[in-house]
């Protein structure tokens, strides 16, 4: 238990919680968890202003921040999608993040591609030739219930999840033409939101849902192809669209980095430098840095859940196969996840946690005279009825904070005897479970990490307070 329960001031961690963080927390302990911003798709109007104004400068560094060394490069949890021709032609497979537990989900005589996760990870978009040119479908995490989504004269190219599920943007491509667009899930509408460029591909949703990133080919640049950004927000097109690598190599495949790492970073690939390498930059385009330096291509990069780590395709060991190589967000510490003699491609790593929105209110409620225990409550936002979450008439149970997923919440209380951090249910059920039980010691006011994957609390402990946090592997 001691190995996993850390002072935060005693071992720097990477992520720097301030004190004065952690009482805005507490002060919104029994406040709601919000979800991202709805997106709202229009058609832009303004195709004729160029978009040269929009340029960021380009600024080379040396290195990014990297992940601290003493945390792992590959979650236990984290799973991956790829596309290999291993069994005869293109199919999807789904194996762990360290490339164990492998499984093949399509087995069809067309090629099935562009594998991609649905936000909240349980069902899987992809592109297959199955009844003719390339459409959209899905199908679940088993390979099963699959469903056809577009029926287009044009082909479907490299779908991208909005961060709500509720669409799905591709590129389309007919003879000359190539369109970004968007698949309204729910009622099957079908939106333009860029139609200016050429070779539009690879879109990549931001995690807040207002923008996505794509590659095109630059008409102001010897058709170099660019990364550009739209913002899905704007009904103006040629105002809301800026150029984000502007370089005159070929830079393609963008890929967000997820929101959870605190962060706004974007991994692409590049030839800027003789053959495809890695580069990551800022959201506007600054910090574009190369990662990999390798004689063979590196291409495809997908970032792992917790944003610290970047998976992607290399052919470096074998000249007509590729494999897939995962390294830290610095480009250190890069190893071989899928190896076998065949093309892995395509890889799109497992999405981290759907934060939603808690429409509950959890507070303190005293029991009758003479007041020496308080319970757990809770209370829809807009008020009625209460629910009891612990109901003790012997324990004092207080500051109660919701998990960003809204199922736990944890507690402080003296059951034991001294005040401990606690987690329960957020409907009761189950049992209550005491996460720092072994400390002689008085714990408070627990906060959860934006990913619910640790909780930080104060302790005093002999005389002082302090600040800790307990891993998540404990408690869950």
């Amino acid at each position: 238990m001691i190995s996993i329960i850390h002072r935060i001031s005693q071992t720097r961690r990477h992520r720097r919680w301030t004190i004065g963080c952690w009482l805005l927390l507490i002060v919104l302990i029994g406040g709601c968890v919000s979800a991202p911003p709805s997106v709202t798709q229009t058609k832009p109007t303004d195709q004729n202003t160029q978009n040269g104004s929009n340029v960021p400068p380009i600024v080379e560094v040396l290195a990014v921040t990297p992940t601290p060394a003493n945390e792992s490069l590959l979650e236990e949890t984290d799973q991956i999608l790829f596309v290999s021709d291993r069994d005869g032609n293109q199919e999807i497979y789904r194996a762990n993040a360290d490339g164990s537990g492998l499984a093949r989900l399509t087995d069809n005589r067309a090629a099935d591609t562009d594998p991609i996760w649905s936000p909240d990870g349980q069902q899987i978009a992809f592109v297959s030739q199955r009844d003719g040119p390339d459409e959209l479908y899905t199908m679940n995490l088993n390979g099963l219930d699959i469903e056809r989504l577009t029926r287009f004269e044009a082909e479907v190219a490299q779908p991208t999840w909005s961060p709500d599920g509720t669409q799905i943007a591709f590129a389309l491509h007919d003879d000359d033409t190539s369109v970004l667009a968007a698949l309204d899930l729910e009622s099957g509408t079908v939106m333009t939101i860029s139609d200016r460029l050429q070779s539009i591909a690879n879109p990549a949703w931001s995690p807040d849902g207002t923008m996505i990133a794509f590659a095109s080919t630059d008409e102001t640049v010897d058709q170099k192809r660019d990364i550009f950004r739209i913002d899905i927000r704007s009904p103006d097109e040629s105002a809301s669209l800026v150029n984000l690598t502007n370089h005159l190599g070929d830079d393609d495949h963008p890929a967000w980095q997820p929101v959870r790492a605190n962060t706004a970073r974007i991994a692409f690939h590049s030839n800027r430098d003789g053959n495809d390498e890695i580069y990551v930059m800022e959201a506007n385009g600054a910090a574009q840095t190369r990662l990999t330096r390798n004689r063979t291509a590196d291409t495809g990069p997908s970032w792992s859940s917790t944003g610290t780590a970047i998976a992607f395709t290399t052919g470096r060991t074998r000249e007509s196969n590729s494999e897939i190589v995962v390294m830290r967000d610095d480009g250190s510490e890069q190893r071989s996840i899928i190896a076998f003699a065949a093309r892995n491609e395509q890889v799109a790593w497992q999405p981290p946690p759907k934060i939603r929105r808690v429409n509950q209110l959890a507070f303190t409620l005293s029991n009758q005279p003479p007041l020496t225990s308080r319970n757990i409550v809770t209370m829809n936002e807009g008020g009625g009825s209460l629910a009891f979450v612990t109901n003790n008439l012997d324990v004092d149970t207080t500051t109660p904070a919701w998990s960003p997923d809204g199922s736990q919440i944890a507690f402080a209380s003296n059951q034991s005897g001294n005040y401990d951090i606690w987690v329960i249910n957020a409907d009761g059920s189950g049992e209550a479970r005491n996460l720092t039980g072994s400390f002689a010691a008085r714990d408070m006011h627990p906060a959860w990490s934006p990913d619910g994957s640790e909780i930080a609390f104060e302790s005093r402990e002999p005389g002082n307070w302090d600040v800790f946090d307990c891993g998540s592997r404990w408690y869950r």
